[in-house]
């Protein structure tokens, strides 16, 4: 029993242990407005003096007082002050198995830098902190206000012997910009390659690129990584002498090439750039991806200027100094803008037009890949092949296709309307012959066309198929009911809808409108329709296939079959798909055999 209670005692002193360990901590305001930080059981572990209070992650907090900031720890050793409240900037990274890295810059004395840091071993905190001033550690400069620095920590361990863990970082105009930097090598202008430690995963990233100008990590680059961490791998012997040479030559050829240089998500390695990778330009200036064009050819910006460079054939086509570049779409069409010009662009349809086209705004459109192109000049608009020739001068009020692949073009000038044939190169319609022309909905070779207030039917040849007569025209279309190809919906003055077909070049009406009928929907044989509350059919030449006096149909594979609803049962009528009637057969309800049978035979 005596083992029992100790046993129990154990582990309720085991349970009160861990509860005690995992306090949780909140950032907390006083009601005089200064913050502090309280552990779950309402105690301030930080006391409420501070303006601000910011989480660092890790159980470290970056405290600010009068203008200053320091650190505190509210993890295992809650409260525990890390660095006092007189620096001007504070840094932190952590390093695996290592611990956690500070590095600060006193407030009233910029010129002095303190590395504070504090081991991890196996899990456990050992030693204690350290501090140490960077103006002993090693400095090395590497451009005009660049300087970089690697601070020494005791247990033996420096730059040289492990880097990993060793509080380095940028030094740019007494500020330190990059943190945990431990090599920078310069590329063009303000552009350096840094090898940079990953604290997160205790990686060191030697393609790291920045911007020593502004401190800006532009990305990584696969290239350059490579390249840049060249000096370390010889002086480790990890290359020889000769292969260090090549590299270098390399890296001298890369750096004068006047090619653009990727950095970014996607690295200069790979055949796709994403929007918003940065790239360096010939002499350091960096251009941002704006999007990615056809066949690999990017637009890129740089200081609100538009550029276009070809990926695949390493060269700048148009340097970033337009004003707008519009992508047409398909193929590698580029509307170019400067100065309120624009011109056209197309290195696999050997186009370049120059800037000759005037306005604000694109005044272009990529009907297809194969042209035309839509443009304006000075308001007025015309149609270019996709060479640059002129198809339509630049005359008409408006220009509009017909269709995606129709040649069939809409022209307005002065309030008319004409048709133009691209192909032919003819006016197929003069103008003011109609008051309006316009395509009908579901149809690339009709067209609607109004004379006195009436409406008739042209086809892509100009030629009037249907009489201007009637107070509107569709497309023969009900929604999942089919329709004619070559068929309209006729409305006469009354509103009352027949159906018009185009029969050898000519338009037949095959139901008149006022004939009485409502068109139920289109079958490949017939159009259904409905009279009296009854179900009949009626060819697509106008001939009647069966009498509206059914109640419902059902297609089968052989013919199809309306059928009527009595007291005696259900009665089958059956036509061929050519209007014969073949027989007709009723079935009480109890017959099911019977009835599967005569489909079967007549209809499957």
């Amino acid at each position: 029993m005596n083992v029992f209670r100790r046993i129990l005692t154990l582990v309720i002193a085991i349970v009160m242990a861990v509860c005690a360990y995992a306090q949780s901590y909140t950032v907390k305001q006083d009601s005089k407005g200064k913050w502090g930080i309280m552990d779950s059981e309402g105690k301030w572990k930080v006391k409420a003096e501070y303006s601000a209070i910011e989480a660092m992650g890790d159980g470290y907090y970056l405290v600010t007082k009068d203008g200053k900031q320091g650190v505190f720890e509210c993890g295992k050793y809650g409260g525990k002050k890390v660095l006092d409240c007189k620096y001007s900037q504070v840094y932190k990274y952590n390093e695996e198995n290592a611990g956690v890295r500070f590095i600060a810059q006193e407030k009233d004395k910029p010129e002095k830098w303190v590395v504070a840091y504090y081991e991890k071993r196996a899990g456990s905190y050992l030693g204690s902190w350290e501090k140490k001033d960077l103006k002993d550690a090693s400095a090395k400069e590497i451009a005009d206000g660049v300087t970089l620095v690697a601070g020494v920590m005791d247990k033996g361990y420096s730059a040289s012997e492990d880097e990993r863990y060793v509080p380095t970082g940028i030094l740019i105009k007494d500020a330190l910009c990059i943190p945990g930097v431990i090599r920078a090598k310069q590329f063009r202008g303000n552009i350096f390659v840094c090898s940079k430690v990953d604290a997160l995963r205790n990686y060191v990233d030697d393609g790291a690129v920045y911007d020593m100008s502004t401190g800006e990590y532009l990305g990584s680059d696969n290239m350059l990584r490579q390249l840049a961490s060249t000096d370390a791998l010889f002086a480790q012997g990890r290359i020889s002498e000769s292969d260090y040479k090549t590299y270098e030559q390399f890296w001298d050829q890369l750096r004068n090439s006047d090619t653009i240089i990727a950095v970014g998500p996607f690295g200069n390695n790979d055949n796709y750039w994403g929007p918003g990778t940065k790239v360096i330009m010939p002499g350091g200036l960096v251009c941002e991806v704006q999007d990615a064009g056809a066949s690999l050819r990017y637009l890129i910006t740089n200081d609100g200027k538009k550029g276009i460079y070809d990926c695949s054939d390493e060269k700048l086509i148009f340097s970033p100094d337009y004003d707008a570049i519009v992508s047409g779409g398909v193929g590698d069409f580029y509307f170019l803008n400067k100065d309120g010009m624009w011109g056209i662009y197309s290195i696999s349809n050997n186009v370049n037009t120059g800037l000759v086209y005037p306005g604000k705004e694109c005044p272009f459109d990529v009907m297809t890949i194969h042209g035309p192109i839509l443009v304006a000049s000075e308001g007025k608009a015309g149609l270019l092949d996709i060479n640059a020739n002129e198809l339509i001068k630049c005359e008409y009020d408006n220009i509009y296709s017909t269709g995606p692949s129709s040649n069939i073009y809409m022209l307005k000038k002065d309030g008319n309307v004409s048709m133009y044939d691209i192909a032919k190169k003819e006016t197929i319609v003069p103008a003011g012959k109609y008051a309006s022309i316009e395509r009908i909905t579901g149809s690339n070779n009709y067209f609607r066309v109004e004379q006195n207030g009436k409406y008739g039917v042209v086809n892509n040849k100009g030629t009037l198929v249907v009489a201007c007569k009637y107070s509107k025209i569709e497309n023969a279309f009900i929604t999942d009911g089919g329709h004619i190809d070559d068929g309209f919906h006729v409305w006469d003055a009354n509103e009352r809808v027949g159906i018009v077909r185009v029969i050898n070049g000519q338009g037949k009406e095959i139901l008149p409108c006022g004939s009485g009928y409502e068109i139920v929907c289109y079958e490949p044989y017939g159009i259904m329709v409905r009279k009296n509350g009854k179900l009949g059919c009626i060819k697509l030449n106008g001939a009647v296939f069966a009498q509206p006096k059914y109640d419902n149909y059902f297609n089968g594979m052989k013919r199809m079959a309306f059928t009527t609803d009595t007291t005696n049962g259900l009665t089958y009528y059956v036509y061929t798909y050519e209007g014969q009637f073949v027989t007709s057969k009723t079935f009480r309800t109890s017959q099911y055999i019977a009835r599967d049978n005569f489909i079967r035979d007549y209809l499957n």
